[in-house]
């Protein structure tokens, strides 16, 4: 057995001893009423301390094998989890917005409190962005991240660099909403709070208004530097 698998035969455990009846739920809902599985950062740290951590220093990668291990689990009617997320709550220290965008806590899971400033209109966004190639018709899926469209960089089937245009219909979207969070008034000793852009996703967009005061849980990373950007890197959740 693969040390990847055994871990996902831990998280299948995990999830038996603590959150059955919740995946229960989740089943007879999803995923028309319910997408997202909550679990408490503190059930994972009695369960296994390696794995909380592994979870606050590791969460893209860890959250990954938490899906997989939820689409894998026993279900009272059948349905297909593996479009489900696992979203975590209730880490052990909470921040204030201007104490996330420190180098120590690029690519970390945090808990961070502010106030919302602002949200944007909810559009669709790519996942995963399907091209049909121009000369012999052949598509090819590629995987979105960042900020701008990807591109292949040649066409499997004639291996020709295009040209390529995009099959909206054959694509993966979700839809996404951005967020500006800042500190609140009583927090910035008369100056102005510093703020922190956050990427919203599928069941999390339309949660919060202008004003709400929230904690939120979130993985903080930096923005793709533009050629000419200077070396102090902007971050976003």
């Amino acid at each position: 057995m693969s040390i990847t698998q055994e871990l996902v035969e831990e998280l299948i455990q995990f999830f038996r001893d603590y959150y059955r009846e919740e995946i229960g739920q989740l089943a007879m809902r999803f995923p028309r009423d319910q997408r997202s599985l909550y679990v408490d950062f503190d059930d994972i740290y009695r369960f296994d301390p390696n794995l909380a951590d592994d979870l606050r220093e590791q969460p893209e990668r860890t959250l990954e094998y938490f899906e997989e291990a939820l689409s894998q689990c026993d279900l009272p009617v059948d349905v297909n989890l593996r479009s489900a997320h696992v979203r975590i709550y209730n880490l052990p220290t909470t921040l204030d917005v201007d104490q996330v965008s420190r180098h120590s806590n690029i690519g970390t899971l945090l808990d961070i409190r502010g106030q919302v400033q602002k949200v944007s209109a909810v559009k669709p966004r790519i996942q995963t962005a399907a091209f049909e190639c121009q000369r012999c018709s052949t598509r090819t899926e590629i995987p979105q991240t960042g900020e701008q469209l990807q591109e292949p960089h040649e066409c499997s089937g004639c291996e020709r660099q295009g040209p390529f245009v995009l099959v909206e219909k054959s694509s993966e979207w979700i839809d996404h909403q951005y967020a500006r969070i800042q500190q609140p008034p009583e927090r910035t000793k008369g100056g102005e709070g510093e703020t922190i852009d956050v990427h919203l996703e599928d069941d999390l967009i339309r949660e919060f208004e202008a004003g709400d005061r929230i904690t939120l849980t979130g993985i903080l990373d930096i923005e793709t530097p533009d050629r000419n950007q200077s070396r102090a890197f902007d971050t976003t959740i």
